[in-house]
């Protein structure tokens, strides 16, 4: 319902009966903080009593937890037109001026109903205003209107300045970033300073981040997929968004750094990261390439560069070429701190091993040709249940589309029944609308012929028929891009190469000679299936060019 802007004229003249005993009580906090600690329900204990010491009836209640200051104040707005739509004149009760109003824009509303409809106003600290006042109450009312806003404007100074005075002498003000905890402070009088630790769990996760991104191998969307797998979470146990991710990776509080107003100012607290890592970051993100990349390139790119980890310390490998470029060496940056497992490697050993598991992932022609007919008969049966997922699709999608219009059925119809606000009805409205999208893109993506998981699933075979044989003949940009396709994970202990392999690729993996996807091909497809999609993807613009 529409917050009317202007108070109309009474239909009964001003001249009748002035007074009533209908009341209507207002009771506000500024914040939750303040309702959570019960001042909301001493406010309306205050004025429940004062109505019964005046015999009014209580038609309606209001308790409202906004600031008296910010925009128009939706429950102030309902209040004001709930007293206006009256058919009589309405006691409106409140503890203090404060609790009422603070604005001075609020006056001439409050006045309007005063004058055309009769409303008295009811203070427990400076008494009674109505139309039969003088003008020195009236006057008071103002006046005290006038400390109100005053007061608000103090307060607003006092916070500008004690935040200016916080940043100045480096104090966080609010809460810790991710990677970093509050400690308690049993006395904030004796300790008036956030105290802010490193958190021992997250920091190092949080440090790895920007140690992945600035090798320049991984984007912030494996940024995040590799923190989450190392159980990274935040202090609610949510895992990571993408965006979160991001703001991470440009949050300067990391190297030392408070950002606010546009501004830095230097905190003091144990930075996580220097300012040179922040910075390659940074240059990474703006698509820049700089002398402080710390993994060198050539026209040809290393194989590795940027791929490899410690198994133990989790350091990155970086490529060091030995007697003109005859012989690569992986190298551990040892950014973790000496390791006993971290050694020199030569690229050779790792492509041994590379070229084994390769062979593994590899399949015959005549294990192609096998497949069709197999494949074929699992996307029939899958024909089957798509076509019945897409109408259950429909069915929900039809239900949503029958409650929005019932929504907006109600929007168009009077309301005296107060039960549920527009603003109520917008939010269902904005539930509906989400669901209603999510459908639909499961109805976009709902292939029921089968004809591009078909297609998809068949690239995926016919690089595993060839998969050896591309990465022979392929050179360092390509066996590169074929080894970031196929694993997930590569890490060295000593010589030895630990490795996880990406999603559909793990099911064609051998395991005593057979491949284990050959008896479970519905397990294939059905878990598999937007794996499938995201490789063919890569697969089309990546290898294939």
């Amino acid at each position: 319902m529409a917050i009317k802007s202007k108070v109309k004229k009474s239909k009964f003249s001003v001249n009748k009966e002035r007074t009533s005993n209908k009341a209507v009580i207002c009771a506000r906090v500024s914040t939750t903080d303040q309702e959570d600690n019960h001042s909301l329900v001493a406010q309306r204990n205050r004025l429940i009593e004062y109505c019964k010491r005046n015999r009014f009836e209580i038609i309606k209640e209001f308790e409202i937890v906004e600031s008296s200051t910010k925009g128009d104040r939706p429950k102030f707005q309902e209040m004001l037109q709930f007293i206006e739509e009256q058919k009589e004149p309405i006691n409106l009760v409140s503890d203090k001026v404060d609790r009422l109003q603070r604005s001075i824009m609020d006056i001439g509303k409050i006045d309007d109903l005063v004058k055309y409809h009769n409303m008295a106003l009811h203070f427990l600290d400076i008494g009674r205003l109505d139309n039969d006042s003088n003008a020195s109450q009236k006057a008071f009312y103002r006046i005290a209107v006038v400390f109100a806003n005053a007061y608000t404007d103090a307060i607003s100074d006092n916070v500008k300045r004690s935040i200016g005075k916080k940043l100045k002498e480096g104090t966080i003000l609010g809460p810790a970033t991710l990677g970093y905890i509050n400690k308690e402070r049993p006395n904030k009088k004796l300790e008036p300073n956030a105290i802010v630790l490193l958190d021992p769990v997250r920091a190092p996760l949080v440090k790895r981040m920007f140690e992945d991104y600035a090798t320049g191998a991984y984007s912030i969307k494996q940024v995040m997929q590799n923190a989450t797998k190392a159980g990274l979470r935040t202090l609610k146990g949510h895992k990571l968004s993408h965006s979160t991710v991001e703001g991470i990776l440009k949050q300067p509080f990391y190297y030392g750094f408070i950002q606010s107003g546009g501004e830095l100012y230097k905190h003091r607290y144990e930075p996580l990261i220097t300012k040179e890592l922040f910075d390659i970051c940074q240059d990474i993100r703006a698509g820049k390439t700089t002398d402080k990349t710390r993994i060198p390139k050539t026209e040809e790119d290393f194989t590795y560069r940027g791929l490899i980890r410690c198994h133990h310390c989790k350091c990155v490998y970086t490529p060091d070429p030995k007697k003109g470029g005859r012989y690569i060496y992986m190298k551990p940056t040892k950014s973790q701190g000496d390791c006993e497992f971290c050694k020199n490697t030569n690229e050779n050993v790792i492509n041994e091993q590379i070229e084994h598991i390769i062979k593994e992932l590899t399949i015959t022609k005549e294990a192609l040709e096998a497949i069709k007919p197999e494949l074929k008969k699992v996307l029939e049966e899958n024909k089957s249940l798509n076509e019945i997922k897409f109408d259950e699709l429909n069915k929900k999608l039809k239900n949503i589309e029958k409650r929005q219009e019932e929504l907006i059925e109600s929007l168009t119809e009077e309301q005296n029944d107060q039960s549920i606000t527009l603003d109520e009805i917008q939010k269902m409205n904005t539930v509906l609308s989400m669901k209603k999208t999510q459908i639909q893109d499961e109805l976009l993506s709902l292939d029921i012929n089968n004809t591009s998981t078909r297609n998809q699933i068949l690239t995926i075979f016919e690089l595993a028929e060839g998969m050896y044989d591309i990465f022979e003949s392929s050179n360092n940009i390509k066996k590169r891009e074929l080894i970031k396709i196929l694993f997930s994970n590569l890490e060295l202990s000593g010589l030895n190469l630990h490795y996880s392999l990406q999603k559909p690729f793990d099911l064609l993996q051998k395991k005593e000679g057979q491949p284990v996807w050959l008896p479970n091909m519905p397990l294939f497809l059905t878990e598999s299936h937007q794996e499938i999609q995201n490789f063919h993807k890569i697969y089309s613009s990546k290898l294939s060019a």
